[in-house]
């Protein structure tokens, strides 16, 4: 706890508000401010201004850096050895120690939105999640207000350029994006109508307040989309670093190899196996949020109680094997989902050893009901998960993956499967990924404007050429997906899953280069790949660089070819020699 004019800031960690310097927002010159190491260096230092925010002066908080991110608790041995970025600290108004006012505020706030009934609440009562991020975001706010001077109350929420100051704050040193920036400016809408909900009838428009922030709100969520669009654009044109849904089943190979390998030490191996099961839940039963599997409670009763009716719970007996999601972003839209595991043979076999052999070496003699536990035995916090997600995929050289990451790898790969045609299959996914069609759209659907628009092109194109050669323009449907073999080769294409080969860069006829790939799928003449790298004499594994998936025009292809899979050593064996090879395609 620190202090800064005579007012108390607790602070503590939480999952979505960063360290908050209170350097004063209304000097926002570039070059004043500070980097996380300046930051970090500074944590000790004490400002001495009595009106810091009419003080250009940078404030120096006592202590404000000295408690970290909870991700010790998740870190393993064998992963401290992986280089991840270095996180900014993460800290908000503790609210444990706020007074009595500002906790009676704290706790109106979330009631009123929380209620299932309430008159004086325009529209339905939230869900927790979301009071839980609003409650989040208000003590972010004062922990702004508190180190610039001012105290733990809602009525700061009507000082709009004390809010301009915060939200600049946000954008300019934590570099916050505008759709980020977006859910602070609602907060604080939100907070408005509570102030005002027994002084106004209507839809608050008559609020001067309320309605400038949703002026502000409207221009950020148009630049919100607009960095998305420029997202697109840049990935497409300076190469694609995207996570491919390809990468994450072949992390799901390799772990299932660590964990099958021989002379592993039981504790090593009943780790190993955590990991593989996480993993497999999120390839195989569409991907999740995080909190999903985070806090998923092991029950071996048929009927829960009912403190845990609205929790996410595995059912769990000799006969029975059934996953129980109710806590989730959309629950009061799509409901409880379940899920009969013993239909899923690899999945129910994992998660049976899971809870038999490994789970119990993990608890360390612990006594609790969650199914996943960090290295002490205990529940993961949510940063914690997030680290531990992010050392599953950063020991395969993959960086910064998420669970947001995971389910937008999965949309994009199914949104470019010829079975994303299908309506009603795009509403099964929504559904077992629980959001919606339009989410998975406009938030996870991470495809490039050409590969979005490629379609659309290739039919305009078809119309034209019809034109051209003076074709009747009937309503006939039109052809706009020609075979490739028709177009440059004979006889039949590569299946998705079969390996082909190409011809190296660097291949000269004496000395002759190839290297192999696996094909994901073709459309039309172009092939979309992912690389096999050479491990060792003829035997190739896929890679997982960031650059490993390309597209390559069918003609350049080399097939079919004498390969097997060695399951011994889990890659591709080849059998035909380059030069033969290279002479397929003369």
């Amino acid at each position: 706890m620190s202090s800064l004019s005579g007012v108390e800031m607790p602070l503590t960690d939480t999952e979505s508000t960063d360290a908050l310097m209170p350097k004063n927002l209304s000097d926002t010159v570039p070059e004043m401010s500070l980097s996380s190491q300046d930051r970090m260096a500074s944590s000790g230092q004490q400002g001495e201004s009595t009106n810091p925010v009419d003080d250009t002066t940078i404030h120096f908080v006592d202590g404000l850096c000295a408690s970290s991110c909870d991700t010790h608790d998740s870190t393993s041995n064998e992963s401290k050895s992986v280089c991840l970025p270095q996180r900014r600290k993460k800290f908000a108004f503790d609210k444990n120690l706020l007074d009595v006012k500002a906790t009676q505020e704290l706790k109106a706030v979330c009631r009123h939105f929380s209620m299932p009934f309430n008159s004086s609440r325009l529209g339905e009562a939230h869900s927790k999640q979301t009071v839980s991020k609003l409650e989040e975001r208000i003590r972010c706010f004062w922990g702004f207000a508190t180190r610039n001077g001012y105290s733990a109350t809602l009525e700061w929420y009507k000082d709009l350029p004390l809010l301009d100051q915060f939200h600049t704050y946000l954008k300019v040193d934590r570099g916050l994006k505008a759709g980020t920036l977006c859910m602070y400016v609602h907060a604080a809408i939100k907070v408005l109508k509570f102030i005002y909900r027994n002084s106004v009838v209507g839809d608050f428009s008559n609020v001067s307040e309320i309605a400038k922030l949703r002026a502000t709100g409207r221009f950020l969520h148009r630049s919100a989309e607009l960095e998305r669009k420029t997202e697109r654009r840049t990935q497409s044109a300076c190469g694609d670093s995207r996570l491919y849904w390809e990468h994450v089943l072949e992390v799901l190979k390799r772990l299932s190899v660590e964990f099958e390998q021989e002379g592993l030490a039981k504790a090593e191996r009943a780790r190993t196996h955590q990991k593989l099961v996480i993993i497999l839940l999120y390839a195989a039963l569409c991907p999740g949020r995080s909190k999903e599997y985070r806090e998923l409670l092991l029950h071996c009763d048929s009927k829960l109680p009912d403190h845990a009716k609205q929790s996410n719970v595995l059912f769990y007996s000799k006969n029975t094997l059934v996953l129980s999601i109710a806590d989730y972003k959309n629950a009061k839209f799509l409901g409880r989902q379940e899920i009969n595991l013993q239909d899923y043979e690899e999945v129910c076999y994992h998660i049976r050893l899971f809870i038999e052999h490994s789970r119990p070496l993990l608890l360390q003699g612990k006594q609790h009901q969650y199914i996943f536990v960090n290295n002490q035995g205990d529940p993961f916090s949510e940063s914690s998960y997030c680290t531990y997600i992010q050392r599953i995929f950063s020991a395969f050289d993959l960086k910064g993956v998420s669970t947001n990451e995971l389910r937008s790898a999965f949309v994009t790969w199914f949104m470019n499967r010829p079975e994303s045609n299908s309506a009603s299959l795009q509403r099964s996914v929504a559904f077992a990924c629980r959001h919606s069609v339009r989410q998975a759209y406009h938030t996870y659907d991470r495809r490039t404007y050409g590969e979005i628009a490629k379609r659309g092109i290739e039919f305009s194109n078809a119309v034209a050429a019809r034109a051209l050669t003076g074709q009747d323009e009937s309503n006939a449907a039109i052809n706009f997906t020609l075979s490739p073999s028709k177009r440059h080769r004979e006889g039949p294409l590569p299946v998705p899953g079969e390996v082909v080969a190409l011809v190296a860069a660097d291949s000269t006829p004496r000395l002759p280069a190839i290297f192999l790939a696996k094909v994901l799928n073709i459309t039309n003449d172009i092939a979309t790949l992912h690389h096999l790298e050479n491990v060792q004499e003829n035997l190739y594994r896929p890679s997982l660089s960031a650059d490993s998936i390309w597209k390559e025009k069918v003609e350049s292809l080399i097939f079919p070819l004498f390969v097997e899979f060695d399951h011994k050593n889990r890659g591709f064996r080849l059998f035909n020699t380059v030069t033969e090879l290279c002479e397929q395609l003369i």
